[in-house]
């Protein structure tokens, strides 16, 4: 049932994209690096630093003006935790969807952009093994010309069960995989 609801929201999403979207599509790869903050049930000894790292592809669809919107799909892995107290989280991986709404600021030579999200995320082994929500911002920043195409500093809140503190940065270096802009009719150009 989970299964069905899922392909039904991503196929919504992406026939309402084909409608909505008047400037371009575009998918973009990212690699990231990062560190998550885990507290189980609020336990003082319990508040543990959590190195990870994965990878990420995103859609945007440009709208007229500055908004776009899209899907992240990204797959995490967390190494183990610093140990401490005799205590420590096992590593993790995690597989997340993310529908994305942000905005795209063009400068001289820089495209800056800032976005939130709303998502979820299943760990597939070590420490959760179930499904939870996770709520998302960022900024980045996009080069003409230049390798990674741009740069993404990313903050998320995972809600997950017993753990009131789950918090992870992410540093993503993006990289442009396709793009098609259209004109304001809709044809391609």
């Amino acid at each position: 049932m989970k299964k069905r609801i899922f392909l039904t929201l991503l196929f919504v999403v992406f026939s309402a994209s084909s409608v909505l979207c008047t400037e371009g599509v575009s998918v973009d790869g990212a690699l990231f690096g990062g560190t998550s903050l885990l507290d189980f049930k609020g336990e003082s000894f319990g508040l543990k630093v959590v190195p990870v790292g994965g990878i990420s592809l995103m859609s945007n669809f440009q709208t007229q003006g500055t908004l776009f919107y899209g899907l992240e799909l990204s797959c995490l892995y967390s190494f183990r935790s610093n140990y401490n107290n005799y205590y420590y989280y096992d590593s993790y991986l995690s597989l997340s969807l993310m529908p994305r709404l942000g905005v795209s600021l063009k400068g001289r030579s820089l495209t800056y952009s800032f976005l939130v999200g709303v998502g979820g995320s299943h760990a597939f082994s070590g420490l959760f093994g179930k499904t939870y929500w996770i709520v998302s911002a960022g900024a980045g920043v996009y080069f003409p010309r230049f390798f990674p195409d741009g740069i993404l500093l990313s903050y998320s809140h995972s809600v997950v069960t017993n753990y009131p503190v789950f918090e992870t940065i992410k540093v993503q270096a993006v990289v442009h995989i396709w793009q098609k802009k259209v004109n304001r009719k809709g044809e391609d150009l």
